[in-house]
This record gives structure tokens, C-alpha cells and sequence, in this order.
């Protein structure tokens, strides 16, 4: 059992590191996509535009 939970929490470690590294990757210069950026930063502020569709997610659903 405890060797299951470490396991798991190795894997889960493992995910998250390679989603920051994903997010890293996605900083830099020539890889920054504008429209992504602007879909980005208006769904952190919970900003949109006219004529945007707005899909409601529940609270424990991943974005990406």
C-alpha cells in the first residue's frame, strides 16, 4: 500500500514537472503565439469579447 501512494506520487511529480515544462517552453521568444497569449491572459482575467462562446467548466476540470 505505502509503496502504491509512492508510486503514485512519483508519477504525479512527474506530470506536473512536465507540464511546467511545457509552459516553459512555450515562453520563449520564438515560440510566444499571439493568439494564444491573448486567449491566455483574457481567460485569467475572465475577460471576453463580443461574439466570444463561453463554455462553463466545473471547478476540478483541467483547461489543458
Amino acid at each position: 500500500m505505502l509503496q502504491q501512494q509512492a508510486i503514485q506520487a512519483q508519477q504525479d511529480a512527474k506530470d506536473e514537472q512536465a507540464v511546467w515544462h511545457r509552459r516553459v517552453l512555450a515562453l520563449k521568444e520564438k515560440a510566444l503565439d499571439a493568439d494564444i497569449l491573448d486567449e491566455r491572459s483574457r481567460a485569467m482575467l475572465n475577460l471576453t469579447r463580443n461574439g466570444d462562446i463561453v463554455i462553463p467548466y466545473g471547478p476540478h476540470d483541467k483547461l489543458f
